[in-house]
């Protein structure tokens, strides 16, 4: 299914530091989500991207989903 990435989201940790080791903190630090807005209308909210790295993607870009998971395939040309 065609669908558009309408915004990339860095997630925020909620846990507490204490419980954190260092490299679990850098991790969720780099950690970001997807907002896909599909042609069938629906707005979801990917925690993972994929197949293809949320650092190749940007706000606009043109996308081919999965439609029972919602998980990017690959990224499609603009036109």
């Amino acid at each position: 299914m065609v669908s558009n990435i309408g915004e990339i989201i860095d997630m925020q940790n909620d846990l507490e530091e204490s419980d954190l080791t260092t490299a679990d903190r850098d991790e969720m630090k780099n950690q970001k989500g997807i907002v896909l807005k599909t042609s069938m209308r629906y707005t979801i909210f990917l925690p993972v991207s994929g197949l293809v790295p949320i650092d190749q993607l940007k706000v606009g870009d043109l996308v081919g989903a999965n439609k029972s998971n919602f998980l990017i395939l690959e990224k499609l040309p603009s036109e």
